[in-house]
Parts: structure tokens; C-alpha cells; sequence
């Protein structure tokens, strides 16, 4: 037609959506955080991330972050009493195994004990329901609420929790801490039922930025190191089912959920704890060492099925669909490197901090990155 040639222009549009996510993060509230300002620095990390992820919004229906203190176990709040969650007619087969007899914890709370009151803190579920995300029911599957027992008082050894008189004399120091009658009309002198659990509660997931913020502004550093029982209560913050419910179906396909596990330690419930202490480790959400509730009464043994469950929660979270960041802050134990290594999702989500700088840098990091996982193409 005689048109050798036509200019032509075009127009291309790339719309990018916001994916929603669900994040947990588990933060190590041990002791040993109170040093070097360890505590401090973890708050400024966390609230770094929520703060890059949230951006200037206070909220957002499409991302929810929840919280996970831990040390020797978690606090799920007072407030759960009622919530079916909680063995409060000791159904449970380690419901008051530390008494003789067997008592119902809420009797020494609520009959016996004077000015004492459960703090929220829990106890292990036996295996392998402390490693599942099995939800509550009846019997094993309930939670025990955490109860440090009274332990002796020894003139020649001072146990770490003795807060009552033994009014009781026997040789064995076993039976005088297992004395059920020492508790009657009693206020305790020191420590405590809620011993090595003294810890800000869980937060759900939720989509108020201050009261996250609030939240990590609340913990506190105190007690013995016990990853696997925080790394639970991480997975199951983020499950569709009970105990807690907020989160979305695995199988939907807009949702990313994400779990940031950190410690500053390997698992620790009393390696120190002199050969004369006949529970062989402090109270903690496992019990002591003694009880036998980790399959074993060798201390060095039960930190190392402490390992052996914290791998197994590892593997069952990221086999649940859910994406794994793990941190290892001022660390330097060659095996708890590992296996938090081994416990992220791939290497390149795995982070050693060395320093309250690098782990402001580190969570930048991470934060940077989930912000670019909520862009999809």
C-alpha cells in the first residue's frame, strides 16, 4: 500500500501484590542475656524488624507478628487458666509427679500455699507431644502448669530453690522434698513455684505494631536455657489449630509464615549443678534431670536429648511449610552453631551474631528480606 514503514509504541503495566505473613519470633530470656547488655540489644534488633516490616503502618490485615520469650520453659498467661488448654484436674500422667503423693498442682496453689498464685508457666508435654503440634484434648495432651518444688533445706548444701521449712527429718532428701504437708498455710521465703519461669507471656499473632512493640519491651532476662520448649510454642503460635488458632490453613497459598529463632546459648538446665543435688539439674519445663521425663537420669545425656528435640521440632516446623530464620548471638560452642545451622531453612537464613552490632545488623537483615518475600511477581 505503499507503507514501507509504521512507528509503533507500547504500554506494559506490572502490578505487584503484598503477600500476607505470619510471624513468630522465639527469643532466648535466659540469664545469661543479662550480660553485656545482651537484652537490651535483642529488644532494639526485634523492634528494628517490626518496625522495618510494618513500615509506617500501625497495622495491617496482611501481616501478623507474634512473640515467644523462653528460657527454662514459656509463660502462656495466667489468663489461660480457663482456656482447655491447661490440666487442671490432672489428667495429665505428669500431673504432680513431683509429690508424694501425687498432687493436683491447683491445690498447692489455690488450698495450701499462702500469697502464691500460678504465674502462667507450663510444663513440657511428655514425648512425643512436646515435639508436635498436636492440639489440646484431654489427658497427655493437656499442659501441667509449672511448679518448681520446695527442695531441701540442707545445712550443708543450700539447694537452689528451698523456699519453705522441710517439717519434715528423713535421711533421704528425696522424701523431704516430695512432703505434700510442708506446703499447708505456707508463704514462700524466696524463689518459688514459678522459679527459673520468671517471663513475659506469649504473644498471639496480631496485627497492632505498638503492641508488639510493647511486648518486647516487656521481657526480661532470667532462668536456665530450654530451646525446644520455646521452638514449640513457636510453631504452634503460628498453627491454624489449638492452643492458639490465629493463624491461616497451611494450605493457603497467599500466606508465607515465618519463625526467627535466637539464642545466646546450647540447652542448659544446670550443667553446674554440684553431684550432691539429687535432682542432677534445676526445675525446669522438663522437670529435673532426676524425674526421668527425658528419658534418662545422666545429666550430660539429657542435654543432649534437649539437642535431639530441638532438631526434631526443626525438622517438623519446616516440614509443616513454615519458612525457618535462626540466630546465634555471642556464641561460641561449636555444636549449638550447628545445629541452629542446621535448624534455618537453608544456610543463607542461618546468622551468627558476634556482637550487639552485628545482631542489629542481622535482624535488619532478615527484615529486608521477608519485606521483598511479601512482594509477589
Amino acid at each position: 500500500v505503499g507503507i514501507n514503514s509504521l512507528d509503533v509504541t507500547t504500554d506494559t503495566e506490572v502490578v505487584k501484590s503484598i503477600r500476607n505473613m505470619e510471624l513468630v519470633m522465639v527469643l532466648d530470656n535466659t540469664g545469661s542475656m543479662r550480660r553485656n547488655s545482651k537484652i537490651d540489644a535483642l529488644k532494639t534488633a526485634a523492634k528494628d524488624l517490626v518496625n522495618i516490616l510494618y513500615g509506617e503502618q500501625s497495622g495491617s490485615e496482611l501481616l501478623k507478628i507474634g512473640l515467644v520469650p523462653f528460657s527454662a520453659s514459656v509463660n502462656i498467661g495466667a489468663d489461660k487458666l480457663t482456656s482447655g488448654w491447661v490440666d487442671v484436674n490432672a489428667e495429665s500422667s505428669l500431673h504432680g509427679v513431683a509429690f508424694s503423693p501425687a498432687s493436683n498442682i491447683f491445690d498447692l496453689y489455690n488450698n495450701k500455699l499462702k500469697n502464691t498464685n500460678w504465674n502462667g508457666c507450663i510444663e513440657a508435654r511428655p514425648y512425643p507431644l512436646d515435639v508436635s503440634d498436636t492440639p489440646p484434648a484431654s489427658g497427655d495432651t493437656l499442659w501441667v502448669p509449672y511448679f518448681a518444688p520446695d527442695e531441701p533445706s540442707d545445712t550443708s548444701y543450700r539447694y537452689p530453690n528451698s523456699y519453705l521449712p522441710d517439717d519434715i527429718s528423713d535421711p533421704d532428701p528425696a522424701v523431704v522434698q516430695q512432703f505434700v504437708p510442708k506446703y499447708d498455710d505456707e508463704t514462700p521465703s524466696r524463689g518459688g513455684p514459678g522459679f527459673n519461669c520468671n517471663l513475659a507471656e506469649i504473644t498471639p499473632l496480631i496485627d497492632d505494631k505498638a503492641a508488639v512493640l510493647s511486648s518486647i519491651d516487656a521481657m526480661n532476662a532470667s532462668g536456665n536455657t530450654v530451646i525446644p520448649i520455646g521452638l514449640g510454642w513457636g510453631w504452634r503460635v503460628l498453627s491454624p489449630t489449638e492452643p492458639y488458632s490465629e493463624g491461616v490453613d497451611y494450605s493457603d497459598k497467599l500466606t508465607d509464615k515465618i519463625l526467627v529463632l535466637l539464642t545466646d546459648g546450647k540447652n542448659d538446665i544446670g550443667r553446674g549443678v554440684s553431684s550432691r543435688n539429687h535432682n542432677k539439674s534445676y526445675y525446669n519445663g522438663y522437670g529435673f534431670v532426676a524425674q526421668n521425663r527425658l528419658g534418662t537420669t545422666n545429666s550430660s545425656a539429657a542435654h543432649s536429648e534437649l539437642d535431639n528435640r530441638t532438631a526434631a521440632l526443626c525438622s517438623n516446623i519446616k516440614n509443616a511449610g513454615v519458612i525457618v530464620y535462626s540466630v546465634t548471638f555471642q556464641v561460641t560452642d561449636p555444636g549449638i552453631k550447628n545445629l541452629m545451622r542446621n535448624c534455618a531453612t537453608d544456610g543463607g537464613k542461618y546468622f551468627d551474631a558476634v556482637s550487639n552490632a552485628q545482631l542489629s545488623k542481622n535482624f535488619k537483615e532478615i527484615a529486608i528480606e521477608l519485606s521483598k518475600l511479601r512482594i509477589s511477581k
